[in-house]
């Protein structure tokens, strides 16, 4: 499952998800313009990040939701490959991309493909009857509603919780095919820059689910039950997200 499946088609349609994203023409789209609205949105969730955790309650830990504010980071640009320049300008070394936001089981389109190699032989009645089993791969990704544009590490996040169920196995072999631009700029990355929190796709991942407008962390906290004791949110970010910070493209 990857970039060959329908989600390559929306390239340049105008969609009505995002009023002010969909506003400009994809040959005109202002990269540094579309930033700034992906960055505008995490800002305002982060400014009443505590009171949406305490909304949501249960099963968020309390003692997390406390300690929700240190973990963010102060400035969400460095989540991103945008850079502040010395006069307080934005520099960017990328452009967001389309992403889908809601890849989620039942957004999946499964087709039937080839039975498999194996096979059950059952003997009666003087006839031999064959039974195949059939495999069932994604063929198109449905519902494109909820368009917008980002890091494409966003749309890992309903795929691993929701279709992969936290399944480490699965996710790996997504990164196999999917190869995220986000994660393959981490092997460029200096051991000096890795050491930075910012500079970690688990991190960034982590801060995503966080600042997500869906319970992103009921789910979490749902899956994996013993995450409710945690002590600290960089406990929760390494043993959800920590597979991708050694993920390599080669």
């Amino acid at each position: 499952m990857g970039r060959t499946m329908q989600s390559d088609e929306v390239g340049c349609n105008n969609w009505s998800a995002n009023a002010a994203l969909m506003e400009t023409g994809c040959k005109d789209f202002d990269t540094l313009q579309g930033w700034k609205l992906v960055m505008a949105t995490l800002d305002r969730r982060k400014a009443n990040v505590k009171k949406i955790l305490a909304q949501w309650g249960d099963p968020i830990p309390a003692f997390l939701m406390d300690k929700v504010e240190e973990y963010l980071p102060h400035d969400v640009s460095v989540l991103f490959d945008v850079k502040k320049g010395d006069d307080g300008s934005y520099i960017y070394t990328r452009s967001p991309t389309w992403i889908h936001s809601d890849i989620m089981d039942d957004n999946i389109h499964m087709k039937q493909c080839c039975p498999s190699e194996s096979a059950d032989t059952h003997l009666g009645m003087n006839a031999i009857f064959e039974e195949k089993l059939w495999k069932w791969c994604p063929s198109h990704i449905l519902d494109f509603s909820d368009l917008s544009i980002g890091d494409p590490l966003a749309d890992l996040i309903p795929i691993h919780l929701d279709v992969f169920r936290g399944e480490t196995r699965l996710l790996n072999r997504l990164l196999e095919s999917y190869k995220l631009p986000s994660l393959q700029t981490l092997q460029r990355m200096t051991e000096k820059k890795m050491q930075k929190n910012f500079a970690k796709p688990s991190y960034k991942a982590m801060c995503f689910c966080i600042l997500h407008e869906e319970n992103v962390l009921g789910a979490i906290f749902s899956l994996w039950k013993e995450l409710r004791t945690a002590k600290s949110w960089v406990e929760v970010e390494e043993t959800v997200w920590g597979e991708l910070n050694s993920y390599t493209s080669e």
